[in-house]
C-alpha cells in the first residue's frame, strides 16, 4: 500500500513538472519580449542578455572591451559549442569598430544576427529556444 502511494505521488509530480515546462519557457520568452509583439527585437535582446551579466563577468578588467583572452577564459570548456552556434570566425567578423576586442554592442549585434535565423529582425519564439539553451544551466553563457 505504501509503495503504491509513493508511486502515485511520484507519477503526479512528474506529470505536473512536464505540464509546467511549456509555461516556463513561455515566461522566459515573455520576459525578454517586453513589447509583446512579433518577437524580441535588438533592444529587447540587448536588455535581456545584459541582465544575465555575461559580458560584465567576462570583462575581467572592466574596461568595456572583451579581449580575446577574456573571451576564451569566459567560454572555458564551451569553445566548441560557441563555434557550432556562432562559427569559428565570429570573434573576428563581429569586431566592426577596428578596436582590438569586442565591445558589448558588437557582441550583442553578432549574437542577435545568429539567433534571428530567418533574418526577420526579431527573435521569434521558436528561435528563442537556442537563446534559452545557451543561457540555461550548462549553456555557453551559464554564469
Amino acid at each position: 500500500m505504501k509503495n503504491r502511494l509513493i508511486k502515485t505521488c511520484a507519477a503526479t509530480l512528474l506529470a505536473v513538472c512536464v505540464a509546467s515546462t511549456p509555461s516556463l519557457a513561455q515566461s522566459n520568452y515573455s520576459a525578454w519580449n517586453t513589447t509583446n509583439d512579433a518577437g524580441i527585437d535588438r533592444n529587447e535582446f540587448t536588455s535581456g542578455f545584459g541582465k544575465i551579466g555575461t559580458f560584465k563577468k567576462w570583462d575581467a578588467n572592466n574596461n568595456g572591451i572583451l579581449t580575446e583572452s577574456e573571451w576564451r577564459t569566459g567560454l572555458g570548456d564551451h569553445m566548441s559549442g560557441w563555434n557550432s552556434r556562432f562559427g569559428a570566425t565570429a570573434w573576428n567578423t563581429w569586431n566592426t569598430d577596428g578596436v582590438a576586442g569586442l565591445n558589448e554592442a558588437e557582441l550583442n549585434t553578432g549574437m542577435f544576427g545568429i539567433y534571428d535565423d530567418n533574418r526577420s529582425g526579431y527573435i521569434e519564439e521558436p528561435e528563442f529556444g537556442d537563446v534559452g539553451d545557451d543561457v540555461g544551466d550548462g549553456g555557453l553563457f551559464d554564469v
